[in-house]
């Protein structure tokens, strides 16, 4: 098993409602904007993708209460975009509840902001989005404003230009098929795939499932964005799945039912209450999406709190440090926040800790993102660029989607431990000693650390708090786990 393409759901939004178009004009309601994500993602769709329709035109995205109460009740990533042109605006959106943010208009009006962006968040965190529209003088010319305002710009030359800028994943729609779901623009997919070295998601007028199957085989394309055709039931996520998984199983994800968490426990209630009694921190060092694994360990009944309290830090019984971003900015914010010293005190003093994404990497001796930069030294181990630690010219970074994790404990041998997770990332831990690799994943025939383990000390590379119901059930254990140290 490798990487899993991606069936993506857009979701178009004015206010908190889902509308839409063709060819992104006459938009139209068609109801509650987070009743269809939860639906979708009931449905097994890997991936929610929220596009604010009129945040340019008005100068602000409206997104934000949209994402908190959706993060409440899906569990797999969100990309939310619209309005984006400043840190702030991208910072604003992932502590609601995004993962990921999409920009367009803002690239075209400042193509700088794509650097200042990923030097903060990280090249796996900036979606560059392209809304491209026929042009008989360009091929296809790059539109802005949802698709209202030209820009005399080449989609081919705009893709290699955002390349360069190091933005982590191409969101390519097109403006002519947009809503029709007659089928794809073939020869705007087919350009595109050819210049394009990062991840390529393409969308605009899906129609049926052999449509969507031939695309996704296509090995520069990472997933496809479905709108209308999700909206009108032209396209059903179960059967789109099925019917790819039959033909060309482990090229997509495939779930039995992502029903709710509570008719899927089976443990013992007195010990689990007793669990839930403890304090469990989830620090906040102004990077991260804090909003959804805070919202993951609601769903588990923990009692938890986001805090950078050096008080409430020393008082927890459990620490979560999460973290979208990059590894020099990670540090720098845990320094300034006198965060920094304090973490690696409680560790040794036997406090448990757990580490997403950044957190875990951070947990490591060094990080060479965005220069050299010391770890908090928890676990022996480099953060390096995956293109430095694997030789393979073609291999596509960011890796981005659900990729199949392989324990290395004979301790733990049930799915909840050997299944797909969700990950975001283009650099990875390396030089970790093998008894402290707990899982690891296959990427381009290499096999690369998804977790890693050290007596009170446990760090994720991937998302299980946007890793569905497995996802969930992971932290479910390990976080008793850790809490009997």
């Amino acid at each position: 098993m490798g990487l899993a393409k991606r069936i993506i759901a857009r979701l178009d939004i004015k206010g908190k409602k889902l509308i839409k178009g063709i060819r992104f004009e006459g938009l139209r309601v068609i109801g509650d904007a987070v009743d269809f994500a939860e639906k979708y993602y009931l449905d097994g769709v890997d991936e929610i993708l929220y596009i604010d329709a009129v945040a340019s035109l008005y100068g602000r995205n409206s997104l934000y209460e949209i994402l908190s109460e959706t993060s409440k009740r899906i569990f797999v990533p969100i990309t939310a975009g619209g309005g984006i042109r400043s840190i702030e605006d991208a910072k604003a959106l992932i502590s609601n509840g995004a993962d990921k943010v999409a920009v367009n208009t803002g690239l075209v009006e400042d193509i700088g902001l794509a650097n200042r962006l990923v030097k903060v968040f990280g090249s796996q965190c900036i979606v560059a989005s392209i809304q491209a529209k026929k042009n008989p003088n360009l091929g296809w010319e790059v539109m802005k404003a949802s698709g209202r305002e030209r820009t005399g710009i080449a989609v081919n030359d705009w893709i290699n230009a955002l390349q360069k800028q190091g933005v982590g994943e191409i969101l390519l729609t097109s403006v002519d098929n947009d809503g029709l779901c007659k089928g794809i623009d073939k020869d705007l997919i087919e350009m595109s795939s050819k210049i394009c070295k990062i991840p390529l998601i393409v969308g605009g007028g899906f129609a049926n499932e052999n449509e969507v199957s031939r695309s996704i085989k296509n090995q520069k394309i990472s997933g496809v964005s479905i709108g209308a055709a999700f909206h009108k039931n032209k396209l059903l996520i179960k059967t789109l799945k099925d019917k790819i998984n039959l033909n060309d199983s482990n090229l997509i994800r495939v779930i039995k039912s992502e029903i709710d968490f509570g008719t899927k426990k089976n443990i013992n209630k007195n010990i689990d209450d007793l669990f839930r009694k403890k304090n469990l921190l989830i620090v906040d060092y102004g990077l991260g999406n804090h909003q959804s694994l805070f919202n993951s360990l609601e769903k588990l009944d923990y009692k938890v709190e986001i805090s950078s309290s050096i008080k409430k830090i020393k008082e927890a019984d459990l620490i979560f440090l999460p973290g979208v971003g990059s590894f020099s900015q990670g540090i720098k914010n845990l320094k300034e926040k006198g965060i920094y010293s304090l973490l690696i005190e409680s560790v040794k003093s036997g406090k448990p800790i757990i580490g997403i994404c950044l957190g875990m990497q951070m947990m490591l001796d060094k990080g060479y993102e965005d220069g050299i930069n010391s770890g908090l030294g928890l676990i022996k181990g480099e953060v390096k660029y995956m293109g430095e630690i694997h030789s393979d010219k073609k291999m596509i970074i960011p890796h981005v989607g659900w990729n199949f994790i392989k324990s290395n404990n004979d301790s733990f041998e049930s799915d909840i431990f050997n299944s797909r997770q969700y990950f975001v990332h283009s650099f990875n831990a390396t030089a970790v000693p093998f008894n402290n690799r707990l899982h690891t994943f296959n990427y381009y025939q290499k096999e690369w650390t998804a977790s890693i383990i050290k007596e009170n000390i446990l760090g994720f590379q991937f998302h299980p708090e946007r890793s569905g119901l497995q996802g969930l059930l992971m932290l479910d254990y390990f976080a008793k786990l850790l809490l009997k140290v």
